[in-house]
């Protein structure tokens, strides 16, 4: 570790220190780290991949810390000079395995997987939707917030793999076979709305790309819609928002069987000030 973080000895602790309720002592390791970060930027970041990897750390809120302080590496926010394409690929390659590890708390991973996605959306990553898509074929419910950071950021890749994407979701998510809850397929909507999204993004055939995710994934999102509905508040209104986000922002999404979205908004009985007060419009 480089001479402006010897007052910690490890990563760990640094970032421990980074969380105190102490003043001084979260400036010192903030210090510490940003001198560290600018002097040793690919030194930085594999410790910071070491102890996502590794299970170094002891407790969630630490590994969200050393994810989202991983974004200052993506190709968003470092400089160019310091890092060549091996560099770059051990930064790749890192962030993969982390994000594969057993364990990982779930917030760490979300943040995570953003920043891969936001790696990809600036730089150029075709292979990350490759592994995206390959998780999906494998059933990995992980990746499913992959897919979804990765068309919120705007990767390109994405939106070109929507329909093989599609189909990977139809087939291994909302088969009637497939063992995961109601509530987890809410997570597989948001995902599903996201692809449409990225689909076409800014071609002259856009909506006729969104349609056709639609014509795979639109039917059963509103079926889990429906099933959720007499959930609680937080189940209810998670993917129904996503849903309600999908006909103001993809409307290609919902050219295939507009009945059907008239017939849920009646199954789910949500009076519509509500809806407009949960989702903001």
């Amino acid at each position: 570790m480089a001479y402006e973080a010897l007052l910690f000895n490890t990563m760990d602790e640094m970032l421990y220190a980074m969380q105190e309720s102490n003043n001084e002592g979260r400036r010192a390791a903030e210090k510490a780290f940003t001198a560290y970060c600018s002097s040793n930027p690919q030194q930085c970041a594999h410790e910071l991949i070491e102890c996502l990897s590794s299970a170094k750390l002891r407790d969630a809120p630490s590994e969200t810390l050393c994810a989202v302080l991983l974004r200052r590496f993506t190709a968003r926010y470092r400089e160019s000079d310091a890092w060549n394409a091996e560099a770059i690929d051990a930064l790749r390659n890192g962030m993969c395995q982390a994000a594969s590890r057993n364990g990982l708390s779930a917030q760490a991973c979300r943040q995570l997987q953003y920043a891969m996605a936001s790696e990809a959306a600036y730089a150029g990553w075709p292979q990350l939707s490759l592994w995206a898509l390959e998780g999906i074929r494998n059933s990995q419910e992980s990746v499913l917030e992959l897919v979804t950071a990765l068309a919120t950021e705007g990767d390109s890749a994405i939106g070109e793999r929507a329909q093989e994407i599609a189909h990977g979701l139809l087939n291994h998510f909302f088969a009637k076979n497939s063992t995961i809850s109601i509530k987890q397929k809410g997570a597989v909507v948001k995902a599903a709305v996201a692809l449409a999204t990225s689909a076409g993004r800014g071609s002259k055939n856009e909506d006729q790309a969104q349609r056709q995710v639609g014509q795979v994934l639109l039917l059963p999102c509103l079926q889990v819609c429906a099933a959720i509905a007499n959930g609680d508040d937080d189940e209810r209104c998670n993917p129904l928002e996503a849903m309600l986000d999908a006909a103001v922002d993809t409307p290609g999404f919902f050219l295939v069987d507009i009945d059907a979205v008239v017939a849920l908004s009646r199954r789910c009985a949500l009076d519509s000030g509500r809806l407009e007060m949960r989702s903001g419009r």
